[in-house]
């Protein structure tokens, strides 16, 4: 019965009459369309590096560099590259309670240094791929949102352990010296 319907029901289809009214809801529902699929996306990459970084629980950034020399898989690089910018961030929060703002303002520049790095390596990526980049700095700003969260969490139970964010967590402060010569650490990166 369904079946006989759909069939003899017409498609729908634009209006042919001209009515410029008509046409623009259509035009505004498709924008509407790419909208929702564009943030879907955005949520999609988000969820895929916060479980990337969770799944391997923050692995050592010569281990990560490693996996990149072995597969040459760009997005090594641009999730270190995020990682270094959320460690930075976490270091300008800390400069900020207490009351250093000068210092702060230099490790967020170099925060935002490190997103630049991964925006250019997520548009090669996706050149490479034959996809246009929609919203990098979107996508990596929610990816480093993640990405803060995990270092912040971390830091916490350092504090709780040991009284200090930094000190005694052996990782974090070889991933914050790295990650503060920006240029050799890109060259590190280089296979």
């Amino acid at each position: 019965m369904f079946a006989r319907y759909v069939a003899q029901t017409p498609a729908p289809s634009l209006p042919t009459h001209g009515s410029r009214r008509c046409a623009g809801v259509w035009y505004g529902a498709k924008q509407a369309v790419k909208q929702v699929v564009t943030q879907a996306m955005l949520a999609t990459s988000l969820c895929w590096v916060t479980s990337l970084a969770q799944a391997n629980d923050m692995l050592p950034f010569e281990q990560v560099r490693q996996q990149y020399r072995t597969t040459n898989d760009l997005t090594r690089v641009s999730h270190l590259y995020r990682r270094c910018a959320a460690l930075q961030l976490n270091v300008a929060a800390l400069l900020v309670k207490k009351k250093q703002r000068k210092a702060a303002t230099d490790y967020e520049n170099l925060a935002n240094h490190y997103m630049m790095l991964s925006e250019a390596t997520d548009i090669e990526i996706d050149k490479k791929r034959g996809v246009k980049t929609v919203k990098p700095m979107e996508t990596i700003s929610l990816s480093v949102k993640g990405l803060t969260e995990l270092y912040e969490q971390r830091m916490k139970d350092n504090r709780a352990k040991r009284g200090e964010s930094f000190a005694g967590d052996s990782v974090l402060e070889d991933e914050l010296a790295q990650c503060l010569k920006p240029d050799a650490f890109v060259k590190s990166l280089t296979p």
